[in-house]
Order: structure tokens, then sequence, then C-alpha cells
């Protein structure tokens, strides 16, 4: 996990959903590490450490990830769209999928990006499996 400083105007953190209550302390992990807010450069260069035209990204509401990064992939798995939706203006949430296809609660409390990434994945390994 990175805190980046985003382009243009910031008009809400979003706390309850992303865990982020300050963009200026950085970010402590878990180890005790204080890692400092990136700019949004840094942060696309660090995602191409990872990421190239041939990598799957798999996780749930990409749209709003890849917006924000201002990315275009044609490798993608989003979890949001290629399961089972509630009805048709509403899609399941990756907290009803974790329950349904891996019998696992998940989100309690502040946001976890990792668990939210562990559990995507799982659901689509169980699905491919």
């Amino acid at each position: 996990d990175r805190l980046v400083m985003p382009k243009g105007e910031l008009l809400d953190l979003n706390s309850t959903w992303s865990g982020v209550h300050s963009l200026e302390e950085g970010l402590t992990s878990d180890d005790g590490q204080t890692h400092p807010t990136l700019a949004f450069e840094q942060a696309l260069d660090m995602v191409f450490g990872f990421v190239n035209k041939n990598t799957i990204i798999v996780g749930h509401g990409l749209e709003n990830d890849l917006n924000a990064l201002r990315l275009i992939h044609e490798k993608v798995v989003d979890t949001a769209i290629h399961y089972p939706k509630f009805n048709s203006y509403r899609k399941r949430s990756l907290k009803d999928l974790a329950a349904m296809y891996l019998k696992r609660e998940i989100q309690h409390g502040e946001h976890d990006s990792s668990e939210d990434a562990i559990a995507a994945i799982d659901i689509v390994k169980v699905n491919i499996g």
C-alpha cells in the first residue's frame, strides 16, 4: 500500500471506505515503517514496475482504479463485472462475493487493500479451477 497525491483538486478522502485520513502523514505499514505520499508520476513508475502489456490485472471495481491511474489495459478480470448481479441495477459487492464463493468474511473495520486483492484473486481461482 502507498498513498498517492491525486492529480487535480481533492474533494474528499472518503475515509470510511479508503481508510485514508491524511495525505500529509504518508502511510505506516503493518511493520511500523512510514512511507511518504507519492507524486502521481512516482506511483505510475511503481505500477509499471509490476505491470506490462502481458500482465493480467485482477480486482474488484477496477474501472475506478484504472481511471484514477489514467490507464487503459486489455487484460483485466474484474469480479464486479464477471460475477452475478443482485439485479440489473446493482453489482455484487466484493464482501458478498467473498461470502458466497469463499465462505469468508472480509472488510471488517477500515479498508484493507491487500485483503480485497487476495479475495478477488481467490474468487477468480474458485471459478476457473
